[in-house]
């Protein structure tokens, strides 16, 4: 494993958090599927469904929004130590604040339309409905929510603590580099670590309506998501505070996953199948696995993904840009194909396939060496592979055509 440098880019921690993002495509392409409705978070379920998508939007929910905020913990510690308090505040500004609003205007009248579409029908008559919603501008915003932006908006409410607390921050880093944030830099790494993670998570969770975590979609603050998430986002910037520790999750890499499959079996069944009614326990098994879940898939990409690859990087790039843009395709496609006498697993294959296709096309060609691209990315890149030096850093356009 490398020895920390400063400089370095956190390979396998950046294509972690973009698998993440991607994974948002698969959650949100069978969810339509799943025999439990899902009520107003997903109004819409398709004549064909199978339990197999019910464990499938299970597993993801378990660990995939606590593994990305764990990540973005991490990430804004590292911009907040390197570009400084203010630095931060512009770059989370311009990166997550202006794209919040901005895809927020766009996506939520597509969004509403598609249900209406979808639930009025879809190709069997939903389309004067849905033409009717478009055709009434005055309506698009009348049920104003963060749909599945919601991660951002949270996130900028962290940013907003985060610059509140600048002083602090300052005053806390100066005292504590050198016995507490250590201390816990070895409890993250102790073997007993995830477990301590579970403990606290699973008071956060006893809130929450379900046995795992709430999503609120509505602008109106929710303490209790607010609080499970920003534990996330605590240890994530104290494994920043650690950062030289972190090849060491590598060591116990599937011992975790295995665990981490276990619990999250044992959650899937008693909460789906077993006895969905007594919630508590079911708390227990989800803190359980989302913790030592996020131990073993952090260890599996430090293992194998800590290295500069040119896919790795697109998609790394570009999956901002995907989850942002897929979920009215995901609305729309099922309810395009509510008609059609099929199984439910061939329809989530289309409806993947076809949104992961429009989203990555749309990003190589309209977005990737665009103004929109550097909205999101922070510079612009050419519609190619990038080449990497041994550090990971882009070759400039002329060694990439060499």
């Amino acid at each position: 494993m490398s020895q920390l440098d400063e400089n370095r880019r956190y390979h396998s921690l950046d294509q972690l958090r973009a698998i993440m993002m991607i994974l948002g495509l698969v959650l949100h392409s069978v969810v339509s599927f799943t025999i439990i409705p899902l009520g107003r978070a997903w109004p819409y379920q398709d004549a064909s469904r199978h339990v197999l998508f019910d464990v499938v939007v299970t597993f993801i929910h378990v660990f995939r929004m606590p593994l990305f905020f764990l990540m973005a913990g991490f990430f804004t510690a590292f911009l907040y130590y390197r570009q400084g308090p203010w630095g931060l505040v512009r770059n989370r500004f311009l990166r997550v604040g202006v794209p919040f609003v901005l895809f927020l205007a766009v996506l939520l009248p597509l969004n509403h339309s598609g249900f209406t579409y979808a639930m009025s029908g879809g190709a069997r008559g939903g389309s004067d409905a849905a033409l009717a919603y478009l055709g009434n501008p005055s309506g698009w915003y009348e049920r104003l929510r963060t749909i599945h932006l919601w991660f951002l908006y949270y996130l900028i409410l962290f940013y907003a603590v985060i610059a509140l607390a600048m002083p602090v921050l300052r005053r806390l880093t100066r005292a504590w580099s050198g016995s507490v944030v250590p201390r816990l830099g070895r409890l993250i790494h102790h073997p007993v670590g995830p477990f301590v993670g579970a403990a606290t998570t699973f008071l956060t969770l006893l809130p929450m309506r379900g046995a795992g975590l709430d999503t609120e979609t509505e602008f109106l603050v929710q303490p209790k998501i607010l609080a499970a998430y920003g534990v996330f986002m605590v240890f994530g910037w104290v494994l920043y505070l650690n950062r030289r520790e972190v090849d060491g999750f590598a060591r116990r890499a599937w011992p975790f996953m295995f665990a981490g499959a276990a619990f999250s079996a044992a959650h899937i069944g008693y909460s789906l199948f077993v006895a969905p009614q007594y919630v508590l326990a079911g708390k227990a098994l989800a803190a359980l696995a989302m913790w030592t879940l996020i131990y073993g898939f952090m260890g599996l990409f430090v293992r194998y993904y800590d290295r500069p690859k040119p896919l790795g990087r697109y998609l790394s790039e570009a999956s901002y840009w995907l989850y942002l843009v897929h979920l009215p395709l995901t609305i729309w496609l099922p309810g395009l194909m509510s008609g059609w006498d099929v199984s439910a697993f061939v329809k989530s294959a289309v409806t993947l396939a076809v949104t992961a296709f429009a989203c990555l096309f749309t990003y190589h060609y309209l977005v990737r060496s665009t103004a929109i691209g550097a909205l999101l990315n922070g510079k612009r890149y050419p519609r190619a592979l990038p080449r990497l030096d041994e550090k990971g850093r882009h070759l400039p356009a002329a060694a990439t055509a060499a």
